[in-house]
């Protein structure tokens, strides 16, 4: 074989091997992508879980204030913020 021909054969050798690298990095992101898609799915999923969470226990917490009896000036802080949460709710509808 002439000097020539090894040349071009070594470079068809890493020209085939850069290709198939290549190709396993594009599967590879694609996974990945995929993967960051259904993180960031079960992301918003669990900040929906969390806020669904926190108003139980706003609900909770008002209505323990308001069977203790006790706690009549804490049952009414309670209840004032969440009407001042309704409102601003309703603001935000309203623009």
């Amino acid at each position: 074989m002439t000097k020539e021909n090894i040349i071009i054969s070594e470079l068809n050798d890493k020209v085939g091997r850069l290709v198939k690298s290549y190709a396993i990095s594009r599967g590879q992101n694609r996974d990945l992508k995929i993967e960051v898609s259904r993180l960031q799915q079960q992301v918003k999923e669990l900040e929906d879980k969390a806020r669904q969470l926190e108003e139980e226990v706003k609900a909770l917490d008002v209505a323990c204030a308001l069977s203790a009896g006790t706690g009549g000036g804490e049952a009414r802080a309670q209840i004032g913020l969440l009407v001042r949460e309704i409102d601003e709710c309703i603001a935000l509808l309203n623009n």
